[in-house]
């Protein structure tokens, strides 16, 4: 089908689809959600699609299934979860405490590669992405996409109004997942166009020969 965004439209075949994951750093009422958010690469317009967003307290079982949920909705290329020292380390010891029926001790041993064993044998294409500079430098490059035209929304999404709050009260707003995400879906943007550009650059040319026999 075709997605409308911004008086633009675009087919949905065109598109490379990939999502971002920002892990929330504790399961506190008033910490910052689990966000993930859905983006579409097209390659020849040049444009970012953000296509879904979903933003949750949830528990570190309940990322696998809400990870899941999102690739089956949408078919991803890759989930780009965001790798974090601390915070990985702490949804790596819930998950082990989780699966032993106990609350989380502080003399768990926490092995770095749980959760993303635990995707990998939920058949989900994840791969980590670290997060370089705060939070204000790393908006840095979602802002000039944004600035440049090249980041749609879709004209109505229940999230929708929500999502341009946070991005226009960042960095002063309550919670900052939503940016975050919208940070790396950013980065993964650029990235791709320039390992693109840097492929037709580096392609053979040929000249044209007459028949050789």
């Amino acid at each position: 089908g075709d997605l409308v965004a911004q008086d633009h439209r675009v087919s949905l075949d065109r598109l490379r689809l990939f999502a971002t994951v920002d892990l929330a750093g504790s399961r506190k009422t008033s910490a910052d959600y689990t966000a993930a958010a859905v983006f579409g690469i097209d390659v020849d317009g040049r444009t970012l699609w953000l296509l879904d967003l979903v933003r949750e307290r949830v528990e570190a079982p309940d990322i696998i299934r809400m990870l899941r949920r999102l690739h089956e909705k949408h078919h991803l290329r890759v989930l780009y979860v965001e790798d974090t020292g601390p915070t990985l380390n702490l949804i790596h010891a819930l998950a082990l405490a989780d699966r032993a029926g106990r609350k989380l001790s502080n003399r768990d041993a926490v092995p770095r590669n749980i959760l993303l064993s635990e995707a990998v044998d939920a058949g989900l294409p994840v791969r980590t992405i670290k997060p370089l500079g705060d939070k204000v430098m790393r908006s840095s490059q979602a802002q000039a996409v944004f600035a440049s035209g090249r980041l749609m929304t879709p004209r109505e999404a229940p999230w929708l109004q929500a999502y341009l709050a946070e991005l226009l009260q960042f960095p002063e707003s309550p919670h900052d997942d939503m940016v975050d995400v919208t940070s790396y879906g950013a980065s993964v943007f650029l990235e791709t166009l320039a390992a693109d550009a840097a492929r037709v650059s580096t392609a053979p040319t040929f000249d044209r020969v007459g028949p050789v026999w």
